[in-house]
């Protein structure tokens, strides 16, 4: 567009006045002076140019008063004196080779402004009650607070937290608070740009933007582009102060089924969280694990097992979380920081590599089978009666009878970091790699009978499981369902359970991208707030409750019943 029509209403009735303006060129923002006589139109000349064009128009009688070349265009701000005979023009985010461009509103005259430094200042904001402005220096982790009469530099207020992304000015015009890049706010005393301590110094958690009420009651952040925090300020005189911990990085979690015991894990340590009162409270640290692993708790929930032990495995009591002596009967070494699998419905529990895969009964330690050339990966899964194990190397998928040791089907599809389930009456299996397919496998090869692409990646639990029942069969993964019909697998997403899945042994809750998932039908159901969710977050859910592993090592539980079908 080349020019812009400027029309006045009255904000009482609504109505619209018959003068009109024209603009050239056309505006992409604008602001109305205090007073209401004058008004700041920015844009570009062409969209082949950045450069911006300032217009000053005289609203009273709707003329043009002066036009001044300023910079570039994009991003944009205009920021009055509250009398409204100055305004200042800058960018909204770092740019440098934009500057800072101060109006005499009353003459349209630019104002020479003083020289600080080569790198140009954005985010200019006027004091609510004086002549007096302060912008963000650029790439100099500081603020600038200017004369806003003359353009003279006032002084500089250095940020020693990163650099300064938001700045606020109270409403006496005395002191600002600022938002730093390390989501800090800290507040200053204009006059001496000493900080000063106060009920707004804390972290508002990570976020993309923020704003402060105008008596500073309020602070909004906008944590994700899914989701708004309003934090009252005044508070018990808190505010919303929240240091930041310091973060431990990826964890696992694990909750209990009587809701009551979780255990949050990191690089071999176990932390043991007990529900007291309703709230989580550190038990102990079990910390004898080294160097890489995984972590399990037995089908009986009695043991922890843990493949961070250097020689062995180690087992801890869940009842008295004190490490106890478990034996497994000729350890392969090989073995040491594999991914550890139960058998659903007997004692059995696989511990696999890409070099071993072995297979025992936990309770008594007794050996009961170990793969003959290298190992299954760390993606191993037992039929429900613990006779069959399957597992992939880098060229295959194989499944072995537990009773002769033999492998019994290969399946032509590696799945080096897919995951896989048996049907329960064993004859096919499951796997999800790209793409959730569907396997028989009654004889020596694997016949390939269904797929479906995979809509999700969920970053939880990775449940894969596959039930049936009158008649009906389905396939679950998180908290997608499938129908498998004949050939075809068809996405179930009716708002009633099936007979079939009533005794589903996992829960149909998960996560992805900020949201807690549910089934029948499939969709987002709760937010989880950014600054918990981190680049650590571990899931793990039973039944209607999700314990969320936080990377400071601190659990969260959600009770989700009333988000989820009771039918």
């Amino acid at each position: 567009r080349s020019e812009s029509i400027l029309r006045l209403y009255d904000v009482k009735t609504g109505d619209r006045h018959d003068k009109t303006l024209i603009l050239r060129p056309a505006s992409t923002t604008f602001a109305i002076s205090p007073d209401g006589t004058r008004s700041i139109h920015a844009g570009r000349v062409d969209d082949a140019s950045r450069d911006c064009i300032i217009t000053l128009v005289d609203l009273v009688s709707l003329q043009q008063l002066v036009q001044l070349k300023a910079g570039a265009a994009e991003g944009t701000t205009i920021s009055y004196s509250p009398d409204g005979t100055r305004a200042v023009t800058s960018c909204d985010y770092d740019q440098r080779e934009i500057p800072l461009t101060l109006l005499d509103c009353r003459t349209g005259e630019m104002i020479e402004m003083e020289v600080v430094d080569e790198n140009q200042s954005y985010r200019a904001t006027f004091e609510p009650r004086g002549r007096r402005f302060v912008s963000v220096l650029n790439n100099e982790k500081g603020l600038i607070v200017w004369d806003g009469a003359n353009g003279r530099a006032i002084r500089t207020i250095p940020c020693h937290d990163g650099f300064f992304k938001r700045i606020w000015f109270s409403s006496d015009g005395m002191r600002i608070a600022a938002l730093s890049s390390v989501q800090t706010v800290k507040v200053y005393g204009i006059d001496t740009g000493k900080e000063h301590p106060t009920i707004l110094k804390g972290y508002t958690g990570k976020s993309v933007s923020a704003a402060l009420s105008h008596d500073w009651s309020k602070l909004l952040v906008v944590r994700s582009y899914q989701e708004v925090c309003v934090f009252d300020t005044n508070i018990n005189g808190f505010g919303f102060h929240s240091p930041d911990k310091p973060t431990l990085g990826t964890v696992s979690a694990w909750l209990f089924s009587n809701q009551s015991t979780a255990l949050i894990t990191f690089r071999g340590i176990i932390f043991v969280w007990t529900l007291e009162n309703g709230t989580f409270r550190l038990r102990t640290k079990l910390e004898d694990g080294k160097g890489h692993g995984h972590i399990a708790v037995t089908p009986d929930e009695t043991k922890i097992i843990s493949t961070y032990g250097n020689p062995d495995t180690l087992f801890y009591s869940s009842r008295h979380f004190e490490r106890v002596q478990n034996i497994l009967e000729d350890e392969d070494k090989r073995t040491r920081g594999g991914s550890i699998s139960f058998s659903p419905e007997r004692d059995r529990m696989a511990i696999s590599t890409t070099s071993c895969t072995q297979v025992w009964e936990y309770k008594t330690g007794v050996s009961i089978w170990k793969s003959p050339e290298g190992g299954l990966g760390d993606s191993v899964t037992f039929s429900m009666d613990g006779i069959k194990l399957a597992g992939s190397t880098s060229k295959a998928t194989y499944v072995y009878s537990l009773t002769d040791g033999t492998a019994i089907c290969r399946v032509d599809q590696a799945m080096p970091y897919g995951i896989m389930t048996f049907s329960p009456s064993a004859d096919r299996l499951v796997t999800l790699m790209a793409q959730l397919e569907v396997w028989d496998i009654t004889g020596n090869m694997g016949l390939h009978l269904a797929d479906y692409p995979a809509r999700q990646n969920f970053e939880s639990t990775h449940h894969l499981g596959m039930v049936a029942g009158e008649g009906e069969e389905y396939v679950i993964y998180g908290s997608q369902v499938w129908k498998l019909d004949r050939r075809k697998l068809i996405a179930y997403n009716e708002p009633v359970i099936p007979p079939a899945l009533r005794h589903y042994r996992h829960s149909l809750l998960t996560y992805k991208d900020g949201w807690i998932y549910s089934a029948l039908p499939y969709r987002a159901i709760l937010p989880i707030p950014a600054d918990v969710v981190g680049r650590g977050l571990g899931i793990w859910s039973v039944g209607n409750a999700v314990l969320i592993g936080t990377e400071t090592g601190e659990p969260i539980l959600l009770d989700c019943s009333t988000f989820v079908s009771a039918e």
